[in-house]
């Protein structure tokens, strides 16, 4: 996509919703505020038209400061995405200052620095938008913001895509985003999607871009995104190259182009020329193909668009080839490799100068301290005890207020990272760390009542590694992201949902009786299932044990029902996959956990288990130790 994408609109649009009812206007300029809110829905669909209304108000006179704020947005916005890179950062300068008044509501300040860190990308500026969206992230965990939280994801998932081609971490911090947004936060949906879309076709998968692509243009018009439509129109064209409707994606293409010069949009135009380049090449055109690319980089003149640039650079660098121009494809090829270079060289100077900024303002801090400190021993060397008194209680008043502001720091920092280190960072569920922490906590040793225990369950995608081997790594952790969403869906609230390791989920559900493990055991296997339409189909094996096993409850803690369940995990696989198999403790007089281990059969003829399942198990896991270091292949 690009210009830090509208994806950066995600959190815009939470601006736009949530400042909707903030603050009323100043009594002297009744309507600014509405016509504020108007300026924020018109920035992407119409950002010239944007820009003038914000320019208009802003020359009106004072304003409050939450107005304006919603102004500088709506032009700092709008002008990123018709490539004004200075009107942008000066608006982005501008909120910087709004943004740190005392007299901003805390959940205000917080969607400005996430729209602060969009109007930063769009501009260019990457280490001042991933501060941004640190800042604001952290703001937003702080307060379980979710919608803020998915936005500001995907906008760094954005910053890998567009600046730094790393697609794979993209779709990673995609898909914690839709992890998120699954859990029930807003978010703009068509931007979400196409950003999707686009990285999706860069990592050669355009199947699931297929897919995506056809909701994201209903979506988009349902939204009326006339910004984002036209960008998915011309994606959808370029599918078409190479097949026999490559006329009607020529005309599509057409169509998109001249929406996006009129909006403008000169980024989407550059991606568009890019894709008729393309098609053009595809149809032995190529004199005609390097007009188009030299027309892309045209487009973009003065504008960030790294993506569309090193497009551009590409396709201009095929054309000259094919022409049989070798000297200057050569030329072409090291500004291709220029561009890239400069890029990192760029990203890795603003962190030397955010470090520098550090320093100084350290030595600026201490040299201040230090002067005040003497202009105290002065004051204190040449006043009354009295004075002495008070200054020596201010400063221990003072030491006091600054120990607790550092607790209160190091407390709040010390409970993201706890936050960080308890989930995974590809699905969004809790880690093996967390889990287990919480489980050898007594999460898993509630007491028996009745026949109703908790239930530990393992759940294991089969045939994981033909999806990898068949599909590539990035479609095996779409798939794993997919299952996460689809347990998370499937399981009751106060369930433990975590995944254990690789392809393996763990499921912890509360005060199940052997029909009840059974029945959740097959709706998860259905559920499994039924949530593949999006990728490769998949089926998963179930292994369940309950918790504590036996239920007086003296046998049988957590990592006993995990070693039993994985003993009817491997049972489930065996007999054929796509099922489930579950290990019940009856009698603990009749046997031991040490003989459901080593003989499940013989455990259930003496009485000391049930074995439920769907189908006959096949045990020979569990009758067979594996040599020494070596580790379960069967998937």
């Amino acid at each position: 996509m690009t210009k830090p994408m509208l994806l950066a609109a995600l959190t815009a649009a939470l601006l736009a919703c949530a400042l909707r009812g903030a603050a009323a206007p100043a009594q002297d300029a009744p309507g600014v505020d509405a016509e504020a809110m108007r300026c924020l829905e018109m920035r992407r669909g119409q950002p010239a038209g944007a820009m003038a209304l914000a320019r208009r108000l802003l020359d009106a006179g004072a304003l409050p400061a939450l107005t304006e704020m919603k102004i500088q947005v709506c032009l700092g916005y709008a002008a990123g995405l018709a490539g004004d890179v200075a009107t942008a950062r000066a608006a982005a300068a501008r909120l910087q200052d709004l943004s740190r008044r005392d007299d901003i509501d805390p959940q205000d300040r917080l969607r400005v620095l996430s729209n602060l860190g969009a109007i930063r990308q769009l501009a260019g500026e990457l280490q001042g938008a991933l501060s941004a969206y640190l800042e604001a992230y952290a703001s937003a965990e702080a307060t379980d913001a979710r919608a803020v939280q998915v936005a500001t994801l995907v906008n760094i998932g954005s910053i890998h895509s567009e600046h730094l081609g790393a697609y794979a971490l993209a779709e990673q911090y995609y898909a914690q985003a839709a992890a998120l947004s699954d859990a029930g936060a807003d978010h703009d949906r068509a931007t979400l999607y196409y950003d999707r879309v686009v990285n999706l076709l860069r990592m050669q998968q355009p199947q699931r871009a297929r897919r995506m692509l056809d909701e994201a243009r209903r979506i988009a018009a349902e939204e009326r995104n006339g910004l984002v439509a036209a960008r998915l129109d011309a994606e959808a064209a370029g599918l078409l190259i190479g097949t026999p409707r490559q006329d009607e994606a020529a005309a599509a293409l057409a169509e998109a182009i001249a929406v996006q010069r009129a909006l403008p949009d000169p980024a989407g135009e550059a991606a568009s020329l890019v894709l008729r380049a393309r098609l053009e090449r595809a149809q032995d055109d190529s004199a005609a193909a390097l007009a188009s690319a030299a027309a892309a980089l045209a487009a973009i003149e003065g504008d960030p668009a790294p993506r569309e640039r090193r497009d551009a650079l590409r396709e201009r660098l095929a054309a000259l080839h094919a022409l049989g121009r070798d000297e200057e494809a050569l030329a072409a090829s090291e500004d291709l490799a220029r561009l890239q270079i400069d890029a990192l060289r760029a990203f890795n100077l603003d962190n030397l100068a955010l470090l520098q900024a550090q320093m100084q303002d350290a030595a600026a801090t201490r040299e201040a301290l230090e002067s005040r400190h003497q202009a105290e021993l002065h004051a204190l060397q040449a006043g009354r005890d009295r004075t002495l008194r008070d200054v020596a209680l201010g400063a221990l008043g003072l030491l006091l207020v600054a120990g607790l502001g550092v607790a209160l720091v190091q407390r709040k920092a010390t409970r993201r990272l706890r936050r960080l280190s308890n989930t995974d960072a590809l699905t969004g569920l809790v880690n093996r760390r967390a889990a287990t922490a919480r489980l050898a906590a007594g999460t898993a040793a509630a007491p028996a009542h009745g026949d109703q225990r908790d239930v530990l369950m393992l759940i294991d995608v089969d045939h994981f590694k033909a999806i990898n081997d068949r599909s590539g790594h990035a479609a095996g952790d779409a798939v794993l992201v997919a299952l996460a969403g689809t347990l998370r869906q499937a399981c009751r609230p106060d369930d433990l949902v975590a995944r254990w390791g690789g392809e393996e989920f763990l499921v912890l559900a509360r005060g199940l009786t052997p029909s009840g493990a059974s029945a959740v055991a097959e709706r998860l296997r259905l559920a499994a299932a039924a949530g593949a339409d999006d990728g490769p189909r998949i089926s998963v094996s179930i292994g369940f044990a309950p918790c504590p096993f036996f239920a007086d409850g003296t046998r049988g803690g957590w990592q006993d029902a995990a070693r039993i369940a994985d003993v009817a995990l491997y049972a489930a696989k065996r007999a054929g996959r796509d099922a489930w198999t579950g290990l019940w403790g009856v009698d603990p007089a009749r046997g031991d956990v040490a003989g459901v281990l080593a003989d499940p059969d013989r455990s259930a003829v003496a009485g000391a288990i049930e074995i439920l399942g769907a189908q006959a198990p096949d045990w020979r896991p569990a009758l067979a130790e594996p040599a020494p270091g070596s580790t379960p292949t069967l998937h």
